[in-house]
């Protein structure tokens, strides 16, 4: 009982280490983070209305996923390695890292609000389904009713969350982690991936399926299937309801997918299970598809087809980032591909594009040899006509989080 008792007590109060932690007092929305899956993290600032920029601070066990809450001066990262996995933050006011026990690792975070910010654990749970309380539970995460074991159920279930009720699914939890209070005080059981945006008191994000998410209420509903087991005017086994291959992100709470050359969306069993044919069936390569109110609609053909990252700092404009370092700018409103642009970086043509996050004026990209590494990061303003010399960091997988944004690498970058 005792031993519980302090770990309780660790959990709110936190571990302080008593090395000092100080940084010169950066603009806030010029501050930047990059971090990998190392727990390495930077922060960074560039300077007002240009692309120079320098580091301010760096440490090597801050954490993934990290990001700078710049208002109340606090370095937050999800740090996980060996038997020591838990949540820091480093106060550059009191000049101190305290470190926060989370024994159901990470899945990475989602969404930041309300003086804290939203993650994702790792560990998988299961518990009745209830949709008067949870709303919409994905098919595929729902066991089956006959048997003790992690079958999906049947074609009826699956068409019919309601008719699901009782029985189990699983997840993995979602915390909110308040950052004035310094503890969890919200949970959320849904299992969320970090492909999200906070949108007029709504997250949209995936898990298991996409769907949106109440804040207040905290019920959830669909917004578009993630795959489904056949098609029933095709002979093929798999046909997927997301282009694999693509990127996909939300803007104003519109799902949108961007395909590549080589995207597709069904896997025959033509070439066997090992080595099976894939093809586009569905979806079109390099075009743009958009989701709203459960219709999928295509919007346009793209002129260049290796978009590598796509994100939209105005809501009103997709920037889709390619592979060869070129750059589309697609105007929402009037469905148009309004101009395109070279990024002119003085870098090998082996370091490609993994990572683009942004702040009030500028872009903050990276650059990676390969997942693991090494990076450079790249500062270029908002016409791209004006980049920063490539710096060089020993990283890889890196995120990106600014004051505008949480991207995650892993989910956002597509690897052609």
């Amino acid at each position: 009982m005792m031993y519980r008792l302090i770990i309780f007590v660790l959990f709110i109060v936190g571990c302080s280490d008593t090395q000092k932690y100080s940084i010169d007092a950066p603009k806030c929305e010029n501050t930047f983070v990059v971090s990998d899956y190392q727990d390495k993290a930077v922060l960074f600032v560039h300077e007002d209305n240009r692309t120079e920029f320098r580091p301010v601070f760096s440490d090597n066990f801050v954490g993934n996923y990290a990001f700078y809450d710049c208002k109340n001066k606090l370095l937050v990262g999800l740090f996980s390695q060996k038997d020591k996995i838990g949540i820091n933050v480093i106060d550059f006011i009191l000049h101190r890292k305290t470190f926060y026990p989370e024994n159901a690792g990470f899945n990475g975070v989602i969404a930041r609000y309300d003086g804290g910010f939203l993650y994702s654990t790792a560990e998988l749970k299961n518990g009745k389904v209830d949709s008067k309380k949870l709303g919409y539970i994905p098919p595929s995460l729902i066991l089956s009713d006959s048997e003790n074991s992690w079958a999906h159920i049947g074609a009826k279930e699956a068409n019919n969350t309601n008719s699901a009720d009782g029985l189990l699914y699983y997840y993995s939890e979602d915390k909110f982690f308040d950052l004035g209070k310094r503890t969890v005080t919200d949970i959320f059981p849904y299992g969320m991936a970090p492909i999200s945006e906070l949108y007029a008191g709504s997250l949209y994000v995936v898990a298991g399926d996409f769907i949106k998410i109440d804040l207040k209420t905290k019920k959830s509903s669909e917004i578009w299937k993630y795959s489904q087991k056949n098609h029933p005017k095709t002979k093929y086994t798999r046909v997927l309801s997301v282009p694999r291959e693509s990127v996909i992100l939300f803007v104003g709470g519109v799902l949108y997918f961007i395909t590549t050359s080589k995207s597709w969306d069904v896997e025959t069993d033509k070439w066997q299970h090992q080595h099976p044919k894939r093809i586009s069936y569905k979806f079109k390569k390099s075009a743009i598809y958009a989701v709203k109110d459960q219709n999928l609609t295509f919007k346009t053909k793209l002129p260049l087809s290796d978009v590598v990252y796509a994100n939209s700092p105005d809501k009103q404009n997709i920037y889709l980032f390619t592979k060869s370092r070129k750059v589309m700018k697609y105007n929402i409103k009037s469905n148009t591909i309004e101009g395109q642009y070279t990024m002119k970086i003085n870098l090998e043509d082996k370091f490609h594009v993994s990572a683009v996050g942004f702040t009030d004026k500028n872009f903050i990209i990276s650059l990676g040899e390969d997942r693991y590494a090494n990076s450079y990061i790249v500062v270029a303003d908002r016409n791209l006509t004006k980049f920063s010399e490539p710096y060089n960091l020993k990283m890889g997988d890196v995120n990106i989080a600014t004051e505008k944004s949480i991207h995650t690498n892993s989910f956002r970058v597509n690897h052609l």
